[in-house]
């Protein structure tokens, strides 16, 4: 079974290779989308039910029947399509379809929801699941939520085949721009292009004051960026960065919060975003340019609070550095892995300056990676490494696949009864009116779904069912959709489902709660910058230069606010009565007036001049035991 899976999943990762590249075009084999995604599709469904046990009772030595059915079904009506596609759309377009290609549309559908369940958990599969079951009853809805009725054969066509759905445009995400992204990353990895960042980091920060926990930063939020996923990035660089951050005095808690916050931030940090850059191409119809230079800003502010934390806490528990003799030198690290820079910039200038897709654009750099590795004496890249990247990318994207497969089920479901169109009325009605109401409902709703769903996932369900709302009151699609996104990634550092927080609290051995708490706390930032940008988009670079410039300084000033204030340190110790008018200064900044915005500086300048002042003649401070 092992060597099925291995030859079923490098076959999925050339084969993609030579879709995205050219090469099946360039051999007279033409395929349309809908023909390369059935084939992605059941490449995915094919290894989830060889690699993926049912449950925990389930033989992890011995294939069991119903995972050889599973798979056969599955396959088997994807195969269906590539043979069958072009008499089948057009049946599919007049509405009728044969009732034995009606079952197996309809067995495809839950075929592929039982894949979900096994390598996402229940809660996405049955959130799918209700949005189906609504399509099918919503004529006996109350309010906003009433449709008409829709038969199943019209529902399953809808949902299971061209129209939209399952093979609609966010599968083709999947199968076009994530996989090729996923491919690069690995191939980062395999070359020992990660190893050297992690390294590199560590040269150029470990011996400063708290320097173990600012390489966490720094490394997770470069690896996070590509990784697509929080806790993935947690579970590959954690093990590394946490223990060296306990070993120099960060208590265990701490040390998974800034691992945990640091990689869940890698989301929110261009060039990549964790993938969720190119389902934003999708939705806002710009180009990419201008979606990461939107997305750059208010990153840095993430970044920014979460370097001055730690580097607080380090001065309040007297956390000093790595010595310089126990680090790799600069000069050294540099030369030793310089090269591994080149497909980075390579890939920044394809992507924005010549503006080729992102797909094409992480082939071409994957390409100069692996040129890089064969040129690499050190660490040269071999036909098992390049077999291990390649299979690595096929099971990193069984979760993405089916995740973006439901999401087009889900997409399918809202289009086909008009739910985002009267959710919205209905958002917008409720509110009354009252835009802090409606931005407060769109918040709470996000963090609740990003709680249970991959950040991918909830910002394609919000992006369709929440953002028309925000739109419908006047505010920029542009800062809308990051709205939602900021919410639904901040929802994984979350107490009381944190589970990029709990990946990095058993790497730490500390209290699961207790770190989901402090993370969220380290990571305070993702729910201001989203207050400030939705009402002044100039922070996304939308807008006069003045007005950039002046929304920079002043979010700048409400980020050290917010971090000395959280962190119970400036000049040294002060009492937890001086966190208010510094909290409440940063939060006077966000709120959108002129005059509460000069209150709040003015808040956060006079407590830091008062404790500077105090701190100088040394005056007695009142001290809490925890800080």
């Amino acid at each position: 079974m092992a060597g099925a899976v291995s030859v079923l999943a490098v076959a999925f990762s050339l084969y993609h290779v030579a879709y995205i590249g050219g090469l099946l075009d360039a051999v007279k084999i033409f395929l349309d989308t809908p023909l390369h995604l059935s084939i992605h599709m059941g490449f995915m469904l094919a290894l989830v039910f060889l690699i993926v046990p049912a449950g925990k009772k389930a033989s992890k030595e011995k294939l069991p029947f119903y995972d050889v059915i599973l798979g056969v079904l599955g396959v088997g009506w994807n195969l269906y399509i590539l043979i069958n596609y072009y008499a089948l759309y057009e049946r599919s377009m007049t509405g009728y379809l044969a009732l034995p290609e009606t079952i197996a549309c309809s067995i495809n559908i839950l075929i592929v929801l039982e894949a979900a369940r096994r390598v996402l958990g229940l809660t996405i599969p049955l959130v799918t699941a209700c949005f189906i079951a609504y399509t099918l009853t919503s004529q006996y809805m109350p309010g906003f939520l009433f449709s008409k009725a829709h038969s199943w054969e019209r529902v399953g066509h809808y949902i299971g085949l061209f129209v939209s759905g399952m093979y609609g445009s966010t599968l083709n995400i999947s199968a076009t721009i994530v996989v090729s992204f996923i491919l690069f990353a690995q191939f980062l990895f395999v070359t020992g292009a990660g190893d050297w960042f992690i390294k590199m980091a560590r040269a150029l920060l470990g011996h400063v004051r708290g320097g173990p926990a600012k390489v966490a930063i720094m490394a997770s939020a470069f690896m996070g960026t590509l990784a697509g996923s929080g806790m993935a990035n947690v579970a590959t660089t954690g093990v590394f960065t946490i223990p060296m951050m306990k070993r120099t005095g960060y208590r265990p808690h701490f040390a998974g919060a800034v691992e945990a916050a640091a990689s869940n931030g890698g989301q929110i940090m261009p060039p990549v975003m964790g993938i969720a850059a190119f389902i934003m191409i999708d939705f806002l119809d710009m180009p990419y340019s201008k979606i990461i230079m939107a997305a750059a800003l208010p990153a840095i502010a993430y970044f920014l609070a979460l370097f001055l934390m730690v580097d607080l806490e380090a001065a309040k528990r007297g956390i000093r550095g790595i010595p310089r003799d126990e680090l790799p030198g600069i000069k050294e690290t540099l030369m030793e892995g310089w090269q591994f820079i080149v497909p980075l910039v390579l890939l920044l200038f394809l992507l924005v300056g010549l503006q080729y897709s992102p797909p094409y654009s992480a082939l071409f750099a994957t390409g100069s990676l692996i040129i890089i590795g064969l040129l690499n004496k050190a660490n040269r890249i071999n036909l098992r490494k390049i077999y291990l990247a390649l299979k690595n990318t096929a099971v990193v994207m069984m979760m993405m696949a089916i995740i973006l497969a439901l999401a087009g089920v889900i997409i399918g479901c809202v289009q086909l009864t008009g739910l985002s169109y009267r959710l919205s009325m209905g958002l917008v009605n409720f509110a009354g009116g009252s835009t802090w109401l409606l931005l407060g409902l769109t918040a709470v709703a996000s963090v609740l779904l990003g709680m249970g769903m991959t950040t991918s996932a909830v910002y394609i369900m919000l992006a369709v069912l929440v953002v028309p709302a925000l739109n419908e009151v006047g505010f920029i699609p542009l800062a809308t959709h990051f709205y939602v996104f900021y919410f639904g990634v901040s929802a994984l550092v979350t107490p009381p489902v944190c589970p990029t927080s709990f990946v990095a609290a058993g790497i730490a051995d500390s209290e699961p709660m207790r770190t989901g708490f402090t993370a969220a706390r380290l990571a305070v930032v993702g729910f201001i910058v989203p207050i400030i940008f939705i009402f002044d988009p100039a922070l996304l670079l939308v807008g006069p230069l003045t007005s950039i410039v002046l929304v920079s300084i002043t979010t700048i000033i409400a980020t050290i606010g917010l971090a000395v204030g959280f962190s119970g340190y400036m000049f040294g110790r002060f009492h937890y009565i001086w966190r208010i008018p510094l909290i409440a200064g940063a939060l006077l900044i966000v709120y959108p007036s002129g005059v509460a915005t000069i209150i709040g500086i003015g808040l956060i300048a006079a407590t830091m001049v008062y404790q500077f002042i105090v701190t100088r003649v040394k005056t007695p401070q009142p001290v809490t035991t925890d800080g």
